[in-house]
Protein backbone atom coordinates (compact mmCIF):
# COMPACT_ATOMS: atom_id res chain seq x y z
CA UNK A 1 0.00 0.00 0.00
CA UNK A 2 2.76 2.42 0.98
CA UNK A 3 4.62 1.43 -2.18
CA UNK A 4 1.59 2.35 -4.36
CA UNK A 5 1.21 5.72 -2.59
CA UNK A 6 4.90 6.53 -3.11
CA UNK A 7 4.66 5.51 -6.76
CA UNK A 8 1.60 7.73 -7.30
CA UNK A 9 3.33 10.67 -5.67
CA UNK A 10 6.46 10.18 -7.80
CA UNK A 11 4.31 10.03 -10.93
CA UNK A 12 2.53 13.28 -9.99
CA UNK A 13 5.90 14.91 -9.32
CA UNK A 14 7.18 13.76 -12.70
CA UNK A 15 4.11 15.24 -14.40
CA UNK A 16 4.61 18.57 -12.59
CA UNK A 17 8.29 18.66 -13.61
CA UNK A 18 7.35 17.85 -17.21
CA UNK A 19 4.71 20.59 -17.27
CA UNK A 20 7.19 23.09 -15.88
CA UNK A 21 9.76 22.09 -18.50
CA UNK A 22 7.24 22.40 -21.30
CA UNK A 23 6.24 25.82 -20.02
CA UNK A 24 9.88 26.91 -20.00
CA UNK A 25 10.41 25.67 -23.55
CA UNK A 26 7.23 27.44 -24.66
CA UNK A 27 8.35 30.74 -23.14
CA UNK A 28 11.76 30.44 -24.77
CA UNK A 29 10.19 29.65 -28.13
CA UNK A 30 7.96 32.70 -27.85
CA UNK A 31 10.94 34.98 -27.15
CA UNK A 32 12.85 33.58 -30.12
CA UNK A 33 9.81 32.98 -32.29
CA UNK A 34 7.99 34.91 -34.96
CA UNK A 35 6.42 38.35 -34.57
CA UNK A 36 2.64 38.31 -34.68
CA UNK A 37 2.66 40.35 -37.91
CA UNK A 38 4.81 37.66 -39.55
CA UNK A 39 7.58 40.08 -40.47
CA UNK A 40 10.34 38.84 -38.14
CA UNK A 41 11.51 35.38 -37.17
CA UNK A 42 14.07 34.88 -34.43
CA UNK A 43 17.07 32.75 -35.41
CA UNK A 44 19.09 32.84 -32.19
CA UNK A 45 22.06 34.99 -31.25
CA UNK A 46 25.17 36.08 -33.09
CA UNK A 47 28.37 38.02 -32.54
CA UNK A 48 29.03 41.03 -34.76
CA UNK A 49 32.19 43.07 -35.08
CA UNK A 50 32.41 46.08 -32.81
CA UNK A 51 29.68 44.96 -30.37
CA UNK A 52 30.73 43.49 -27.03
CA UNK A 53 27.57 41.49 -26.31
CA UNK A 54 25.91 38.98 -28.60
CA UNK A 55 23.18 40.49 -30.76
CA UNK A 56 19.77 38.93 -31.27
CA UNK A 57 19.48 37.52 -34.80
CA UNK A 58 16.34 37.64 -36.93
CA UNK A 59 15.15 36.89 -40.45
CA UNK A 60 13.04 39.47 -42.27
CA UNK A 61 10.07 38.70 -44.52
CA UNK A 62 10.40 41.62 -46.93
CA UNK A 63 7.11 40.92 -48.69
CA UNK A 64 5.17 41.02 -45.40
CA UNK A 65 6.96 44.23 -44.42
CA UNK A 66 6.10 45.96 -47.69
CA UNK A 67 2.43 45.05 -47.31
CA UNK A 68 2.37 46.60 -43.84
CA UNK A 69 4.27 49.73 -44.86
CA UNK A 70 1.93 50.33 -47.79
CA UNK A 71 -0.89 51.05 -45.34
CA UNK A 72 0.96 53.73 -43.38
CA UNK A 73 -0.58 57.22 -43.31
CA UNK A 74 1.69 60.15 -44.11
CA UNK A 75 2.87 62.41 -41.30
CA UNK A 76 0.60 65.44 -40.99
CA UNK A 77 -2.52 63.66 -42.20
CA UNK A 78 -3.56 63.01 -38.61
CA UNK A 79 -2.16 62.41 -35.11
CA UNK A 80 0.45 59.68 -34.88
CA UNK A 81 -1.41 58.28 -31.88
CA UNK A 82 -4.37 57.55 -34.19
CA UNK A 83 -2.39 55.76 -36.90
CA UNK A 84 -4.10 52.44 -37.68
CA UNK A 85 -0.86 50.59 -38.53
CA UNK A 86 1.31 48.86 -35.94
CA UNK A 87 4.67 47.20 -36.49
CA UNK A 88 6.55 44.84 -34.18
CA UNK A 89 10.30 45.38 -34.00
CA UNK A 90 12.94 42.93 -32.76
CA UNK A 91 14.71 43.68 -29.49
CA UNK A 92 18.16 42.64 -28.21
CA UNK A 93 16.68 40.07 -25.83
CA UNK A 94 14.97 38.27 -28.73
CA UNK A 95 11.50 39.61 -27.98
CA UNK A 96 9.34 41.99 -30.05
CA UNK A 97 7.86 45.35 -29.13
CA UNK A 98 5.05 47.24 -30.87
CA UNK A 99 5.04 50.70 -32.39
CA UNK A 100 2.23 52.68 -33.94
CA UNK A 101 3.80 54.37 -36.96
CA UNK A 102 3.38 56.61 -39.98
CA UNK A 103 5.40 57.52 -43.04
CA UNK A 104 7.65 60.47 -42.22
CA UNK A 105 9.27 61.80 -45.42
CA UNK A 106 12.54 63.67 -45.02
CA UNK A 107 12.92 64.54 -48.74
CA UNK A 108 11.32 67.40 -50.56
CA UNK A 109 8.46 66.11 -52.78
CA UNK A 110 10.52 66.50 -55.97
CA UNK A 111 13.42 64.52 -54.52
CA UNK A 112 11.06 61.89 -53.11
CA UNK A 113 9.69 61.38 -56.62
CA UNK A 114 13.23 60.74 -57.83
CA UNK A 115 13.82 58.08 -55.16
CA UNK A 116 10.49 56.27 -54.64
CA UNK A 117 12.21 53.20 -53.19
CA UNK A 118 13.62 55.14 -50.22
CA UNK A 119 11.04 55.54 -47.46
CA UNK A 120 11.33 56.73 -43.87
CA UNK A 121 8.95 56.34 -40.95
CA UNK A 122 8.48 57.34 -37.33
CA UNK A 123 6.72 55.46 -34.57
CA UNK A 124 5.49 55.65 -30.99
CA UNK A 125 5.91 52.77 -28.54
CA UNK A 126 2.89 50.85 -27.31
CA UNK A 127 4.65 48.41 -24.98
CA UNK A 128 7.52 50.56 -23.67
CA UNK A 129 6.51 53.88 -22.12
CA UNK A 130 8.26 56.79 -23.79
CA UNK A 131 9.83 54.72 -26.57
CA UNK A 132 10.08 56.15 -30.07
CA UNK A 133 11.48 54.81 -33.31
CA UNK A 134 12.73 56.09 -36.63
CA UNK A 135 13.16 53.54 -39.37
CA UNK A 136 13.67 53.34 -43.09
CA UNK A 137 13.14 50.89 -45.94
CA UNK A 138 15.63 51.28 -48.78
CA UNK A 139 17.40 49.15 -51.40
CA UNK A 140 19.96 48.49 -48.65
CA UNK A 141 17.30 47.02 -46.37
CA UNK A 142 15.51 47.95 -43.15
CA UNK A 143 17.22 50.12 -40.53
CA UNK A 144 15.74 51.23 -37.21
CA UNK A 145 16.82 53.19 -34.17
CA UNK A 146 14.68 52.69 -31.09
CA UNK A 147 15.07 55.27 -28.33
CA UNK A 148 13.56 55.37 -24.86
CA UNK A 149 14.41 55.69 -21.17
CA UNK A 150 17.71 53.80 -20.85
CA UNK A 151 17.19 52.42 -24.33
CA UNK A 152 19.07 52.90 -27.61
CA UNK A 153 18.61 49.91 -29.92
CA UNK A 154 19.86 49.48 -33.47
CA UNK A 155 18.25 47.07 -35.92
CA UNK A 156 19.95 46.61 -39.27
CA UNK A 157 20.96 43.99 -41.84
CA UNK A 158 23.99 41.82 -41.20
CA UNK A 159 25.20 42.85 -44.66
CA UNK A 160 25.50 46.51 -45.66
CA UNK A 161 23.84 45.51 -48.93
CA UNK A 162 20.67 44.36 -47.17
CA UNK A 163 19.37 40.80 -47.34
CA UNK A 164 17.10 38.84 -45.03
CA UNK A 165 19.40 38.40 -42.01
CA UNK A 166 19.22 41.11 -39.32
CA UNK A 167 20.57 41.90 -35.88
CA UNK A 168 19.24 43.87 -32.91
CA UNK A 169 21.47 45.15 -30.12
CA UNK A 170 21.92 47.93 -27.57
CA UNK A 171 24.15 50.72 -28.86
CA UNK A 172 25.67 50.89 -25.37
CA UNK A 173 27.29 47.54 -26.25
CA UNK A 174 29.00 49.04 -29.30
CA UNK A 175 32.67 49.83 -28.70
CA UNK A 176 33.01 51.71 -31.97
CA UNK A 177 31.36 54.62 -33.75
CA UNK A 178 28.25 54.02 -35.75
CA UNK A 179 27.21 55.98 -38.79
CA UNK A 180 23.81 56.82 -40.16
CA UNK A 181 22.97 57.72 -43.71
CA UNK A 182 22.48 56.40 -47.21
CA UNK A 183 25.41 55.04 -49.18
CA UNK A 184 26.73 56.96 -52.14
CA UNK A 185 25.46 54.16 -54.36
CA UNK A 186 21.93 54.70 -53.04
CA UNK A 187 21.84 58.46 -53.28
CA UNK A 188 24.49 60.36 -55.21
CA UNK A 189 27.14 61.94 -53.01
CA UNK A 190 25.14 62.38 -49.80
CA UNK A 191 27.43 62.03 -46.82
CA UNK A 192 26.42 59.83 -43.85
CA UNK A 193 25.65 61.36 -40.49
CA UNK A 194 28.06 60.24 -37.80
CA UNK A 195 27.43 60.26 -34.08
CA UNK A 196 27.70 58.36 -30.84
CA UNK A 197 24.93 56.48 -29.02
CA UNK A 198 24.04 59.47 -26.82
CA UNK A 199 21.52 61.09 -29.16
CA UNK A 200 18.47 62.43 -27.36
CA UNK A 201 16.30 62.29 -30.49
CA UNK A 202 16.72 61.56 -34.21
CA UNK A 203 17.70 64.67 -36.18
CA UNK A 204 15.65 65.65 -39.20
CA UNK A 205 16.95 66.91 -42.51
CA UNK A 206 19.68 64.32 -43.07
CA UNK A 207 19.67 61.97 -46.03
CA UNK A 208 17.80 59.26 -44.15
CA UNK A 209 17.36 58.30 -40.52
CA UNK A 210 18.50 55.94 -39.27
CA UNK A 211 20.53 53.69 -41.63
CA UNK A 212 22.93 52.86 -38.80
CA UNK A 213 25.83 50.45 -38.67
CA UNK A 214 28.70 50.00 -36.27
CA UNK A 215 31.97 50.76 -38.04
CA UNK A 216 35.64 50.61 -36.99
CA UNK A 217 37.09 53.85 -35.69
CA UNK A 218 40.73 54.61 -35.07
CA UNK A 219 39.72 57.20 -32.47
CA UNK A 220 38.32 54.65 -30.08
Amino acid sequence: MLHRIALARSQRLAILVLCFALGTVSATAKAAGTSSDGIWKGTGRTQIEGVTAEAAAFRLDAAALEVLLSGAPVEGSGPLAQSPVIIELPMPDGSFTRFRFEESPIFEPKLSASYPDIKSYRGQGLDIAGATVRFDWTPQGFHALILGPGLAVSVHPVSAQGGEDYVSYQLSDARKHFECGVSAEALGAVEPYESSATLASPPRGMAIWPACHVRPSSSL
